[in-house]
């Protein structure tokens, strides 16, 4: 690749990631593209900011947060495995970083505020639409979505009776839900970008990942001794990890795979 080309790319993915940081800062509290504030004191913090360079509040001087920096080098670097795996993607260049920022912004919300917002999965909706029509068709991607929609529905459902069910016998709250009815809508979402079938290999790969990292997860809790029985994840971005590699790595996965 041209080193120009490289360098263009990175900076114009610099710029993409800062503004998935300002919607993921700004879409979970004020649920519209308000004036980011400082989360110390409250104070404005300018845009610009976001776009070339993370800095601390003029008001306060607290710094913005690790995720800041985080999506940043995850942008580039998913971008460029994007790039550079040209004949493994499903999806061209350019729509499919559009993808990548989407992916990456459903998330980082879903990870700090447990939420899967309905304008976000509206806009995915539409851009499911247009990439799954152009990819499998009109039929293939509708199905999709309604076969996303219906699993991650049953899952719902079977996780609340279960945490009913389970509250009954130890006649004590449980906590929340590991599954919201946003992770529903998400499944809907993501069953359109796959169409028929393949969103079933989405789910099965988004419910290994997610139960390969609860595993770590409480090994390491109760290793750590704080280890407690309702703890949840956030379900969303194993969602959104089957999704990609099914649209970006499928090659890579089925090779891997002997098919």
């Amino acid at each position: 690749m041209d080193i120009i080309a490289i360098i263009i790319f990175i900076v114009l993915s610099w710029v993409a990631a800062g503004l998935v940081n300002y919607l993921a800062d700004v879409l979970p509290t004020k649920r519209s593209l308000a004036i980011p504030v400082c989360p110390n004191c409250g104070q404005p913090f300018y845009l610009v900011y976001y776009i070339l360079w993370p800095a601390k509040c003029t008001s306060c001087g607290k710094r913005v947060g690790f995720r800041h920096w985080a999506v940043r080098l995850s942008v580039i670097l998913l971008g460029l495995l994007i790039w550079v795996n040209r004949d493994g993607r499903t999806v061209a260049l350019l729509p499919g970083l559009v993808v990548l920022l989407y992916f990456v912004l459903v998330s980082i919300i879903d990870i700090e505020h447990r939420l899967i917002l309905h304008p976000v999965s509206l806009f995915g909706a539409i851009l499911g639409a247009i990439i799954g029509f152009s990819l499998h068709g009109a039929l293939s991607t509708l199905l999709g979505g309604i076969t996303g929609f219906l699993c991650m529905f049953g899952m719902y459902l079977f996780g609340t009776v279960f945490v009913k069910w389970l509250a009954r016998v130890r006649a004590t709250s449980v906590g929340e839900d590991a599954l919201g009815f946003g992770d529903v809508t998400l499944g809907g979402v993501l069953g359109l970008f796959l169409g028929f079938p393949g969103v079933f290999f989405s789910i099965a790969l988004a419910i290994l990942a997610a139960g390969a990292v609860s595993l770590v997860y409480v090994l390491i809790m109760m290793i750590r001794r704080g280890y407690r029985s309702n703890l949840t994840i956030p379900y969303g971005p194993f969602l959104v990890f089957g999704a990609f590699i099914l649209l970006f790595l499928r090659d890579l996965l089925f090779s891997s795979l002997g098919w």
